[in-house]
């Protein structure tokens, strides 16, 4: 599957108002890391947030969950399940004499529509045991097709069942069906939780466009294919449990209701692909929003008031000027912040006083010729470095974890520095660092991570002196 590229105006959409909508994120800070739009079988804009490129694959969280939907939902178009199955009948090695009737009564239908019989991902309650298994032994709270609870232990019990019937993970099974002859991606992949599973749930690594591939692809064959038309409805409620206004108007199969008539595609941190059948209309995008409390909402309204406010069904006249603006935006866009030239060279090393992270020193540099710097955490037995620029992020490798980053720093005050650190592997996230220098020989760190799984040493405050 290719793409068509033209102007946004020759699908009725106005660049002015897309460089409007970029903008109007940059200046509420949202870290976006791409954007797409496509219309009427043409994709009008593409952007990459420097260091993400077209190429890069990009964790896309829960988005995962809706192409466990289509694959269940090939399984059932061959006649191999069926929505009314009781999802206990295809795990019978974790069944036992004692296992609860509401567990033994949970069907697919419930687990697509996260109407289960749980309160809550039963994994998550000790992430040690078999995350799959746990979905079968934990006590129930309630009678399945009840309440809508988000439940990503179902999903992830659904990938499972697509390789018990398969024998393949979900998007290899895809790539031989619903995805067979797209350009998908032979790259992407899907991360397996501690016991070999596939996190149907939120393992999916894959290019923005790979996204688009797969939603464009939904959105055609919906109007004919009475699963996808079912799993892009609203049928559940999600009233009372959504966060946020686009959570409350309804869930699928996997898929988000939103507003406008629309569907989506949900992963945390803001990996979207929103579809607006209406309007022959999909926005993808990738970003990390995790620790920003209105981020999504920031997101959302954005499309909202640049986007659909003013889509016309018709052509727009051509806007060379405007054109040209978007497409230079587009160039250069970027998940730094460039801050001031430095005009010193710096470096110290601190003792730090006793932590639960068990760092014994620090070490700070700055280079005014190279405008970068860096920043190293000693333990007994492992270095982090974490190599910074001013005027522009820089890519590393962070050691220990061996996952990529890129990190800038910038002057919040004359003796505070921020060092702002994108994860940009499989972990998606951030870490902040705030220093203080009190003197030339006391330095107090402050660090947040914004992570679900690791990093977990980079959290608290920090005292040194200098050595």
């Amino acid at each position: 599957m290719t793409f068509t590229r033209q102007s946004p105006e020759s699908v009725g959409l106005s660049s002015a108002k897309i460089y409007a909508f970029i903008a109007s994120l940059e200046k509420a800070n949202i870290p976006m890391h791409s954007l797409l739009i496509y219309r009427h079988g043409t994709l009008v804009t593409e952007g990459y947030y420097a260091p993400y490129t077209a190429e890069s694959l990009h964790r896309l969280f829960s988005v995962t969950k809706s192409f466990v939907s289509v694959a269940i939902g090939e399984l059932i178009g061959s006649g191999q399940i069926q929505l009314s199955d009781p999802v206990c009948h295809y795990f019978e090695d974790y069944n036992r004499p004692d296992i609860h009737p509401y567990i033994q009564t949970m069907t697919i239908e419930h687990l697509l529509k996260m109407e289960t019989c749980h309160r809550s991902t039963t994994y998550k309650h000790d992430m040690t045991d078999h995350w799959v298994k746990s979905f079968f032994l934990t006590p129930p709270s309630h009678r399945p097709g009840s309440h809508f609870n988000y439940d990503t232990s179902a999903s992830h019990t659904l990938a499972a069942l697509v390789r018990r019937l398969t024998g393949k993970n979900v998007l290899d099974y895809l790539r031989e069906t619903f995805l067979k002859d797209s350009h998908f991606s032979p790259e992407a992949y899907i991360l397996n939780d501690p016991f070999g599973e596939s996190m149907g749930g939120s393992g999916l690594m894959a290019r923005p466009i790979d996204l688009l591939i797969f939603a464009q692809k939904v959105m055609a064959e919906r109007s004919h294919n009475p699963y996808l038309f079912s799993a892009t409805s609203n049928l559940t409620d999600t009233l009372i449990k959504g966060a946020t206004l686009e959570e409350q108007q309804g869930y699928g199969y996997q898929f988000w209701q939103i507003r406008h008539g629309g569907y989506a595609c949900y992963g945390m941190g803001g990996q979207y692909a929103l579809c607006y059948p209406d309007q022959d209309l999909i926005i993808v995008t990738t970003a990390d929003t995790q620790g920003l409390k209105e981020g999504n909402s920031i997101i959302f309204n954005a499309v909202n008031e640049h986007i659909l406010n003013s889509i016309s069904r018709q052509p727009l006249c051509e806007d060379s000027q405007s054109y040209q603006q978007l497409q230079d935006k587009l160039k250069n866009l970027s998940i730094a912040r460039p801050s001031e030239i430095i005009n010193k060279s710096y470096q110290c090393h601190f003792t730090l006083e006793p932590n639960a992270s068990s760092f014994k020193q620090v070490s700070v540099a700055f280079d005014a010729k190279e405008n970068q710097g860096f920043l190293i955490f000693y333990q007994d037995h492992q270095d982090f470095k974490i190599p910074f620029g001013f005027d522009r992020g820089i890519f590393s490798t962070f050691s220990g974890y061996d996952q990529r980053c890129f990190s800038y720093g910038s002057w919040i005050r004359s003796n505070r520095l921020h060092i702002k650190t994108h994860l940009i592997d499989e972990c998606i996230g951030s870490i902040d660092f705030h220093l203080t220098f009190h003197d030339e020989s006391h330095l107090s760190i402050f660090i947040k991570k914004i992570e679900e799984t690791l990093f977990h040493e980079f959290n608290g405050y920090f005292e040194g002196s200098k050595t």
